[in-house]
């Protein structure tokens, strides 16, 4: 029967392809769901890493209703005395106090970048540290901005916006629009930024006069020595801050938040894909069902014939079972690839229309593939139902 039913798939080519290509697709479809999510949730768990490297403590104004993006205004409670004081607790080694904000660039020749998702249009100061240098921004080429005529881009914006150094740069944040004088080009790991935003850094004075006041900050990253204990820091960095107006959070705190609002992130988004996905493998099924019925309808005459030679009516089902399961498999090993490549298709699919999602190598989890393995089953129970071939009257 194993080999009867070796030489019918091989016998049949033509006539199988249709199912085959219904299992392929439907495979694929699923493959590709699953290792495309798996995918973004490692790539927004690396740049999350990245972003939250050596934060043992980070203190956050809270906002308030108030003209700035979105309707929102942070506090200014944050502040130079602050900072020293903080600087001083026993165990942190580097404070780090930045200014954020949202600035919309003009390109080149006169248009808005990145207008329909502007809250990736980041902005910041440029901090320097004890090396005289930004480690979240290290310099590519040209020099820090120092001035209140001058701001840096990331090389990702510079290119888009066709900016090169010298260049002026027109940019508009909560007021009219401003001009400035491009003097350093930066590389940034800030994933909102790779997936497709915009980074435009000042130095500090120019940042606090744009998005908050003179002295003030938006956040304070505080890194501790080896082996401190993140709670006891984050509480005493607490007990400095005003009863209102700021948080502090731990590190660890922090990337759990993190990595939870990835899973769901990623989980909403897998769901939605598995939608498509299954519809695609429901109509599959019938295709499955109906070319089977169809092939055992034509080989009626083969099926008497075996019949007559001997064959019980368990050998000949068992025989079209089997043929449906070596089809299933290989359908699904051909699907399985073809949806590694729709996983990685979808990515600068998705950002192109906006969706941010950050780079990241493809990551093949054992569930996506048993799920795909498991998704070319339905070849199984379609042949079952309809292999019920004629002349099989009897035992």
């Amino acid at each position: 029967m194993l080999r009867t039913a070796l030489r019918n798939v091989l016998a049949h080519k033509a006539r199988l392809v249709m199912t085959a290509l219904a299992v392929m697709l439907g495979v694929a479809f699923v493959s590709g769901t699953l290792v495309f999510g798996d995918m973004v949730a490692s790539a927004f768990r690396a740049a999350s890493t990245v972003s939250l490297k050596d934060v043992a403590v980070s203190v956050q104004a809270e906002y308030v209703p108030g003209a700035g993006a979105g309707g929102e205004t942070p506090t200014t409670v944050l502040d130079s005395r602050l900072v020293d004081r903080v600087r001083d607790l026993p165990g942190v080694t580097a404070v780090r106090p930045s200014v954020k904000g949202s600035a919309t660039l003009a390109r080149k020749d006169g248009e808005a970048l990145n207008a329909d998702s502007s809250w990736q249009n980041l902005a910041a100061d440029y901090v320097i540290g004890t090396d005289g240098k930004d480690a979240r921004h290290p310099l590519v080429s040209g020099r820090a901005p120092a001035a209140g005529s001058e701001l840096a881009l990331d090389t990702t914006t510079a290119e888009k916006a066709g900016y090169q150094i010298g260049d002026t740069v027109r940019f508009a944040t909560t007021g009219p629009a401003l001009t400035k004088k491009l003097v350093g080009i930066v590389r940034t790991e800030d994933p909102r930024v790779t997936a497709g935003g915009t980074l435009v850094l000042f130095d500090t004075r120019t940042a606090q006069g744009l998005f908050l006041s003179p002295g003030r900050f938006n956040e304070i990253s505080v890194a501790a020595a080896p082996g401190t204990d993140q709670h006891a820091l984050t509480e005493r960095v607490r007990a400095l801050l005003p009863k209102e107006g700021a948080t502090a959070t731990s590190g660890a705190e922090l990337a759990a938040e993190q990595a939870r609002q990835t899973a769901e992130n990623t989980e909403a988004l897998t769901k939605m894909l598995l939608v498509f996905a299954g519809i695609a493998l429901f109509v599959g099924m019938f295709i499955i069902a109906n070319t089977f019925t169809m092939l055992i309808a034509q080989r009626g005459r083969e099926i008497a014939l075996m019949r007559a030679v001997g064959a019980s009516r368990r050998q000949v089902v068992r025989s079209v079972l089997v043929e449906a399961g070596l089809l299933g498999l290989g359908a699904s090993a051909a699907g399985f690839v073809l949806g590694l490549g729709i996983a990685a298709g979808l990515r600068p699919l998705l950002n192109s229309a906006g969706a941010g999602l950050p780079d990241g190598p493809l990551v093949v989890a054992p569930t996506a593939l048993l799920g795909s393995l498991t998704v070319g089953a339905p070849g199984f129970p379609t042949a079952r139902w309809s292999s019920h071939p004629p002349h099989c009257s009897g035992p």
